[in-house]
């Protein structure tokens, strides 16, 4: 059974649980003279890049039961639909940063409901969609109130592995302002002129785990001070 099958049970039940617990003792044109429509993003020529040196400027969102989401003009999303699905990403580095954490952080966030829709329509369409679409639905339509999610926040990330078609992102999440840490790995492909992932791929889609700290990531994450942006370039 692939791992994704298992994401709803090992994070939102478990990981998110020991991290919580770990806190008490994650358009167009407007000039007249051109007539030209602005290019999605998301069907620009890939980058030439294969590597982040340093965070890319973000604006972070409210969203996800008090988890903050990233967001940026340049790489993505640059559609959310009226389900919060997000779609058009950047084909760069960047982008799969920004398309990876936007279609796991519902179930960091215990967010079932919205990950089963992030799945039917972001993930690769296979035999076995739907059916990991379901047991999302069926594990619970969204957080509780007791998830802590507000106690969340991305606090980092490393690009494992880039190539042009398919991107692994590691994914720091900070409880309580540091005192725990998970890491939660997602892997994206590009397809239809877009980053989407495979539902129930046999490889390490998703996966989360306790670490210790934040040494050997990028940092990355809402400011403290004001919660809208990172400081990164």
């Amino acid at each position: 059974m692939s791992r994704l099958n298992h994401a709803s049970r090992a994070i939102g039940l478990g990981a998110i649980g020991v991290l919580a617990l770990a806190g008490c003792g994650m358009g167009g044109s407007n000039d007249a003279g051109d007539s030209k429509e602005k290019t999605s993003i998301c069907k620009e020529d890939a980058s030439d890049k294969t590597t982040l040196d340093s965070a890319p400027k973000t604006d972070w969102k409210d969203g996800l039961n008090g988890l903050k989401i990233p967001a940026s003009d340049k790489f993505g999303p640059e559609k959310v639909d009226d389900d919060k699905v997000p779609s058009c990403f950047s084909h760069s580095p960047e982008g799969a940063l920004f398309a990876a954490t936007n279609y796991s952080l519902p179930v960091v966030s215990q967010d079932n409901g919205l990950m089963a829709k992030v799945i039917r329509k972001q993930a690769i369409a296979n035999d076995s969609r739907d059916k990991v679409a379901d047991r999302f639905e069926e594990e619970g339509q969204s957080a509780s109130s007791s998830s802590q999610a507000e106690n969340l926040k991305v606090a980092g990330f490393k690009l494992a592995d880039y190539t042009k078609d398919k991107a692994a992102v590691k994914i720091l999440i900070s409880a309580h302002d540091g005192a725990g840490y998970g890491e939660l790995t997602f892997t994206v492909q590009w397809k239809d002129d877009d980053w989407r992932f495979d539902a129930d791929a046999d490889t390490e889609d998703m996966s989360f785990k306790q670490v210790e700290g934040p040494d050997g990531y990028t940092t990355w994450g809402p400011s403290q001070d004001d919660g809208s942006s990172s400081k990164g370039s």
